[in-house]
């Protein structure tokens, strides 16, 4: 039944609704209100249901929400204050959302802020994010991991970094266990492996307690030490030159049942030690001493300053190692005068030769006793050889002054030197004085075919200064020592060489055949040219090996021996070189000799006090003449005889003389017996 009224404002449908053309004033509504429309903003909704709204809602006060809003898009100009909120799309705020007593954030999202996300103070942390990353805060933080190169990061706790003021300057990735700054980067990783690299070269790799230093090798800069033992007591280092495996406190122990001591570079073994066997000791990988169960073996030649013990049981002993005789100059039989001498060869001090040529005035030689003062002799050397200079004038190409020793070739034959090897070697070393500040050169010449000959040079002597010269000399393929008593090695000192053995410019050091004009490099005339210039020599010492020893010393007897080899005198030596003996002094000692007659004839016969290299000169002296001999004979009485047409006879070892009587001579008496006259000899059978 519909309701109508006649203005039609209201319609009554059969349906049960109304229909309100106008304007409708109720004290409530009941139904969803979902028909209304041209509701007024302005007034309120009140429902107690939910309300849909398919369009908009705006509100131009506050609006409170007791339970849940929901809606696909939603614009609010003033404050939403609700319990809870959901909002399952995007929230767009224009002002500042302001959370009061709001403990926690919990987005499952990116929160991204245009400015800055305040936090705290709560735990003792206060700061704020920015919205280009950054965080300033006056607390700790504490997290897992950071990002970035942490330029900006002061004040790191040193449970991060140890360092007081670290400069970290890169990366700092915890997760990854790396620690970066710029092309050095410091890995450790969950293997239990340290890593620290640069450059992309790994240069410290700590792995399963084994270490590797650039690419396997533990270093250590110079004069930096490993050390052991709780005081240091044990070093090891090295300090730019020299290693060092140092023990301050106790002793050095190597322990195993097997040390071998090795080179570098070769395969060559130093020394080898067995327990309950050997121990040796190796030159160029050859055992030259071993321990045995008896003693030791030595191989090849020993040589000691001193022995101690009776030595009964020592054979084959070399008894000196200096192939020089006489190298302290200490013996002088008065071959010459002490003076002026003339010619080549002419010998004062034993062994010792003075050669010189093209001289304006004569040079002289002197056997020398020196000064205590001087350098050699606090070495037990007390005499040198002496050579003076005359005025010479002119420097001719042959002009020329040296001092020469030579030595036997079976000498050097015998002496252990490896003469043929390059690495076997002979030391030269002497000492030597000059009144000319000069450097001085020398020779060695190998005399045996095929000769060999080697410079050296003395360096720059200081005016009026003992030096000590030392020169190492090696073999050279080729060079040969024959087993005779002819000169096999000759050593000279050159005081001036002439152009005409520089002119070929001697190489220094190096062996090369014989040449002439290749004695020595150019040589300066300082020395000749000087009036009385002086040039001495003594302690002079050749020997087997690589580096000089302490000069051999030997007494005077022993020297003595040694030169009688070469010569040999029937007078005493105080007598100097005087031999003319006179008839008034015929008894003395050092003249009388004792003849035996046979008939016709006076036979003499000597044994020399030892035997000499080969057989001697002999020269007599007799009472007045050289020559002659004066003889006292029995019945006969005094006369002198002639000895030119003598028969004699003369070796190594002695020598005899014989003398056949005119028999037209009234003195001649036939018979045996016994006679005595003054004799006088010398022996020489130097080089």
């Amino acid at each position: 039944m519909a309701l109508t009224r006649a203005t039609d404002k209201i319609i009554a449908n059969p349906d049960g609704n109304l229909n309100l053309s106008g304007i409708v004033t109720a004290s409530s509504f009941v139904g969803s209100g979902s028909g209304l429309t041209g509701v007024a903003s302005t007034d309120h909704i009140k429902t107690s249901t939910t309300a849909n709204f398919t369009d908009g809602i705006q509100v131009g006060g506050a609006t409170t929400l007791t339970g849940a809003l929901t809606g696909t898009t939603g614009t609010f100009s003033g404050a939403i204050s609700a319990a809870s909120a959901t909002i399952t799309g995007n929230l767009g705020v224009g002002g500042v959302i302001t959370y009061e007593d709001v403990t926690n954030i919990d987005s499952v999202g990116v929160v991204t802020a245009r400015s800055g996300i305040k936090i705290g103070p709560t735990a003792g942390v206060a700061g704020t994010f920015f919205a280009d990353g950054s965080y300033i805060t006056a607390g700790i933080i504490t997290a897992t991991t950071f990002h970035g190169d942490g330029s900006n990061l002061t004040g790191i706790d040193t449970d991060l970094v140890s360092d007081t003021s670290p400069q970290l300057g890169a990366d700092l990735d915890v997760n990854n266990f790396n620690i970066k700054n710029g092309t050095a980067i410091l890995d450790i990783s969950t293997n239990q492996r340290f890593e620290f690299n640069v450059a992309g070269t790994e240069v410290v790799d700590i792995n399963g307690g084994g270490v590797d230093i650039t690419s396997g090798h533990v270093v250590l800069v110079d004069n930096v030490k490993a050390k052991f033992g709780n005081g240091g007591d044990m070093e090891i280092y090295h300090d730019g030159t020299d290693n060092y495996i140092r023990s301050n406190n106790g002793a050095i122990i190597l322990r195993d049942d097997t040390i071998h001591l090795k080179a570098y570079s070769t395969t060559d073994t130093y020394l080898s030690a067995t327990n309950g066997g050997a121990v040796s000791l190796r030159y160029d990988n050859s055992t030259k001493f071993a321990t045995t169960n008896t003693g030791a073996v030595v191989t090849g030649i020993l040589t000691a300053t001193s022995f101690s013990g009776s030595g009964a049981n020592l054979t084959s002993l070399r008894a000196n190692r200096n192939l020089i005789i006489n190298g302290d100059c200490s013996v002088c039989q008065y071959r010459g005068i002490t003076g002026e001498t003339t010619g080549v060869g002419v010998l004062t001090t034993d062994r010792w030769h003075l050669g010189y040529s093209g001289h304006d005035e004569d040079l002289t030689q002197e056997h020398r006793n020196n000064p205590v003062t001087d350098a050699p002799s606090k070495l037990g050397i007390s005499h040198s050889f002496q050579v003076k200079n005359g005025n010479q004038t002119s420097t001719g190409s042959s002009d020329y002054a040296r001092i020469s020793y030579t030595i036997e070739s079976q000498y050097m034959r015998n002496s252990g030197w490896d003469f043929q090897n390059p690495n076997s070697y002979v030391t030269l070393s002497f000492w030597c004085k000059s009144s000319i500040s000069k450097n001085f050169y020398g020779m060695v010449f190998c005399q045996d075919s095929p000769f060999k000959q080697r410079s050296f040079e003395t360096g720059t002597l200081t005016a009026h200064t003992w030096t000590k010269v030392e020169i190492s000399i090696p073999g050279t393929s080729g060079m040969n020592f024959d087993h005779d008593t002819g000169p096999g090695f000759i050593i000279y000192w050159y005081l001036y060489s002439p152009t005409s053995y520089t002119s070929g410019n001697g190489p220094l050091n190096t062996w090369m055949g014989y040449n002439s004009t290749k004695f020595t490099p150019t040589d300066s005339d300082a020395w000749w040219t000087a009036d009385n210039a002086t040039f001495d020599i003594t302690g002079v010492q050749l020997e087997v090996g690589s580096t000089a020893t302490n000069f051999e010393l030997k007494n005077y007897e022993q020297n003595l021996w040694e030169c009688k080899r070469y010569y040999q005198r029937s007078t005493d030596q105080n007598r100097g070189s005087n031999y003319s003996l006179q008839s008034s002094t015929w008894h003395s000692a050092d003249g009388v000799q004792s003849f035996n007659k046979h008939n016709n004839y006076y036979d003499f016969k000597q044994n020399f006090e030892r035997e000499m290299r080969v057989a001697p000169t002999l020269t007599i002296y007799g009472s007045s003449n050289q020559g002659d001999i004066h003889l006292e004979s029995v019945g006969v009485g005094s006369k002198q005889v002639d000895w030119n047409n003598n028969t004699t006879e003369v070796k190594t070892k002695g020598f005899l003389l014989r003398h056949i009587e005119d028999q037209s001579d009234g003195n001649y008496t036939s018979g045996s017996g016994n006679a005595f006259g003054i004799l006088a000899y010398t022996l020489d059978a130097e080089f």
